[in-house]
């Protein structure tokens, strides 16, 4: 299991994800948890998209605090 918290790093997120899609697959199951902390970004459609891609759990938190 990977953990990455994320507040409008968009950018930053998009690369790293991409990072991974381009990593051999563990022979092993595994999961890629991105929580978003309420971003104002482009961070929910990133997510979204590389859903489709990678074992990708996005955890979702809708209030004012930053982690």
């Amino acid at each position: 299991v990977i953990i990455i918290a994320t507040y409008n790093g968009g950018e930053i997120l998009r690369r790293t994800l991409e990072a991974y899609c381009q990593q051999d697959a563990p022979q092993r199951p595994w999961r890629l948890i991105v929580v978003d902390n309420n971003s104002s970004d482009n961070t929910p459609e990133i997510l979204r998209y590389f859903c489709r891609l990678l074992p990708l759990v996005i955890v979702s938190l809708r209030n004012k605090e930053k982690i």
